[in-house]
C-alpha cells in the first residue's frame, strides 16, 4: 500500500439540500470523509479550526456565496471549490469562477460526475506520489499569498517559483493545473479583481487605479481589463452609474 492509499482527504458539504447526494458521495468517494455542515456558520467555523482538503459549497443566497469564498480562499488561496446550486445566473457563475472556485454544478446533477470531479480536484485519480503533491500544494500556497501580498509590485514567475521551490517550468505546470490560469492571467485576473473595487469609488482616476493594482501604466490597465471582462474600465464605472 502507498502513502495515497493511506490518506483520507477531508470534503467540507455546505448546502441545506445535502441529503439529496451525501450519501452517493459517501459512496463514491471512499478515499474521503465527508464532513456535512448545512450552517454555513459552523461550517466557517470549522473550517478555519480543521484541515480541510475541498469544499462543496451550496449556498442559495449568491452574495453570500461569494463572501464565503473570498473567506476561505483568504485563510487557503489554493482550497479547492466546486459549487452546487438549482438557480445561479450566468453571471453569478462568472463571478465565482473570478474567485477562483474549480467548478459549478446545477443541480439536479449525476453524483458520480461530481465525484469524478472531487477525485481529479484532490488528485486521486491517477498515479502521483502523495508527498510530492503536498510539497506542491504548499510552495504554491506561499506562491499565492506572495501575489495576493504584493499584487501592486511587479512580479516576476521566476521569483515567485523560488519562492515556492519549483522551477519556474515545474511552477507554470502546477499554478496551471490548480487554478486553471497562467501565472500571467492569474495575476492579471486578480488584480482586475481589485480595479473592480476601486472603480466603484469615483474618486479614482484610471491612471490611480492602474498604478494601485499593480499595472505599468493606464494603457494596460485598461487592455488586460477590457481582455478579462469584455468591457473597459471607463464603460465599467458609467455601467454602476446607471
Amino acid at each position: 500500500m502507498n502513502l495515497q492509499d493511506k490518506k483520507t482527504y477531508q470534503v467540507l458539504l455546505i448546502d441545506e439540500e445535502s441529503s439529496q447526494y451525501h450519501s452517493d458521495l459517501s459512496f463514491l468517494l471512499e478515499e474521503c470523509r465527508i464532513i456535512d455542515q448545512p450552517d454555513y456558520c459552523f461550517a466557517i467555523d470549522y473550517f478555519f479550526d480543521n484541515t480541510v482538503d475541498l469544499v462543496i459549497l451550496g449556498i442559495k443566497d449568491t452574495g453570500l456565496c461569494i463572501e464565503i469564498i473570498q473567506f476561505m480562499k483568504s485563510v487557503k488561496p489554493i482550497i479547492p471549490i466546486i459549487i452546487v446550486t438549482d438557480g445561479g445566473s450566468e453571471d453569478f457563475a462568472v463571478s465565482v469562477f473570478r474567485e477562483g472556485v474549480r467548478n459549478y454544478f446545477r443541480k439536479p446533477f449525476d453524483s458520480a460526475e461530481l465525484a469524478s470531479n472531487i477525485k481529479v480536484a484532490l488528485g486521486i485519480q491517477g498515479k502521483r506520489d502523495c508527498c510530492l503533491e503536498q510539497h506542491f500544494w504548499k510552495g504554491l500556497d506561499r506562491a499565492v499569498l506572495h501575489i495576493h501580498e504584493n499584487y501592486r509590485s511587479r512580479l516576476r514567475m521566476q521569483e515567485v517559483s523560488r519562492l515556492a521551490g519549483m522551477s519556474s517550468s515545474t511552477f507554470s505546470k502546477v499554478i496551471k493545473k490548480e487554478t486553471g490560469m497562467s501565472f500571467t492571467k492569474y495575476v492579471n485576473n486578480y488584480r482586475v479583481s481589485k480595479a473592480v473595487d476601486l472603480l466603484r469609488n469615483d474618486g479614482f482616476s484610471m491612471s490611480d487605479i492602474a498604478f494601485e493594482c499593480g499595472f505599468t501604466n493606464q494603457f494596460h490597465f485598461t487592455r488586460v481589463f477590457k481582455k478579462i471582462t469584455s468591457t473597459s474600465p471607463l464603460q465599467y464605472r458609467k455601467s454602476l452609474n446607471k
